[in-house]
């Protein structure tokens, strides 16, 4: 989701979904990038914006937004 800006944004519900299409689970997250489980459920409240936005795609899906997969 890319607005007029160039500012990325995803909303906390966008990161639920994103997290449910690609099963991966806030454990998952926490073991794998060693982010902490407030942290997982602050960004699935209340969503990222920016440079956060493409990481957090990037944590749940593997991939950095704009590139192909392989």
């Amino acid at each position: 989701n890319e607005p007029t800006g160039g500012q990325m944004k995803l909303t906390g519900t966008m990161v639920q979904r994103l997290m449910r299409r690609h099963r991966v689970t806030m454990r998952d997250i926490k073991a794998k990038h060693h982010i902490t489980l407030k942290r997982i459920r602050e960004v699935r409240a209340n969503g990222v914006e920016g440079f956060l936005a493409a990481e957090w795609l990037f944590l749940i899906t593997g991939q950095w937004p704009g590139t192909r997969p392989e």
